[in-house]
């Protein structure tokens, strides 16, 4: 999977509705504003997914399981704001975000049985390698109060958002009558990518001479969900890509945090950040090394990111 595509064309978007404006004040005295902004801090993800033994979801409804937890990313992200026209009416704005991984583990279950039972399988793994990449683009109109200097934004936008997990130290948990232990090898990849438009908001609230609450809420709609996995020690699947994962879901993000302004060009800001991902029932489509293909249901997919960053915001 080329992760990265979808951050270069969202980019490109944000790029190409810049150009659509004006950017000097015009004879009718627009007066446009620009921001730029980098926050860095820790995120914390979890995704996991399972698929049923056929394309029916059953025998066994549950047959693997796949999970990712306690997954701490150190994470960079960059912004870019435009307050365009008149008191800045219009505004677009894009997010670019990219983390790799500090710590986390895996697990990879394997069922006989309905409802997680007669397990015959376990391994518990590293995640080395691991990293998240994040980008969106939106287009909103400022309301503002007559006083107050408050401010409530509507946007429409598009994201795309994507895990590029790895399982690596293998370690066999579970095995009845067989090896249980560290094995050698393991270097899976399972690459995820959640992309679609979005609606939501973000506030301004004034609380005191230089002080701002801020906020925002995105709800994602008509999710695209794909993922492509590599499993290395399966001699019987095919390479670079053993199976895909296609699916439609939905998403809530929310932010809440501070921003403290030095002067009218420059700020410092600390936000708190939160995101869950569902996608529903969907095909685990497996390619094997003579060509051949088989189908299964793919169950269902989670995921859930939460975020601390700090950082600061310049304007020009």
């Amino acid at each position: 999977m080329r992760t990265g595509r979808g951050v270069y064309k969202l980019r490109a978007l944000l790029v190409f509705l810049l150009l659509a404006f004006p950017f000097a004040e015009s004879a009718s005295g627009a007066d446009n504003r620009f921001e730029f902004g980098i926050d860095a801090g820790v995120r914390v993800d979890e995704l996991g997914w399972h698929i049923a033994g056929d394309i029916n979801g059953e025998n066994p409804n549950i047959l693997s399981e796949l999970t990712w937890k306690d997954m701490k990313f150190d994470y960079l992200q960059q912004r870019f704001d435009a307050k365009l026209t008149n008191d800045g009416l219009i505004r677009l704005k894009e997010r670019l975000g990219y983390g790799r991984v500090r710590s986390g583990k895996n697990r990879d279950s394997d069922y006989d049985g309905d409802n997680r039972t007669l397990e015959f399988s376990r391994s518990d793994n590293g995640v080395t390698g691991s990293r998240v990449a994040d980008a969106s683009v939106a287009l909103g109109i400022c309301i503002t109060p007559a006083t107050g200097g408050n401010e409530f934004i509507p946007y429409v936008g598009y994201s795309a958002n994507v895990q590029n997990m790895r399982m690596t130290d293998g370690y066999q948990t579970v095995n009845p009558g067989g090896f249980t232990g560290p094995f050698p090898g393991l270097d899976s990849k399972y690459d995820a990518r959640w992309r679609g438009p979005w609606a939501g908001f973000d506030f301004l609230v004034n609380a005191g001479k230089n002080l701002r609450i801020t906020g925002s809420f995105e709800y994602h709609f008509k999710v695209d969900y794909h993922a492509e996995a590599d499993w290395n020690l399966r001699e019987e699947f095919a390479h670079p890509v053993s199976y895909e994962h296609d699916s439609k879901g939905h998403g809530a993000s929310i932010s809440l945090g501070g921003l403290y302004e030095l002067d009218e060009n420059a700020s410092l800001n600390i936000t708190f950040g939160w995101r869950k991902f569902d996608a529903g029932s969907g095909t685990d489509t497996v390619y094997f090394v003579d060509g051949s293909e088989a189908m299964t249901q793919l169950n269902e997919v989670k995921w859930e990111s939460k975020s601390l960053l700090a950082g600061f915001t310049l304007a020009f």
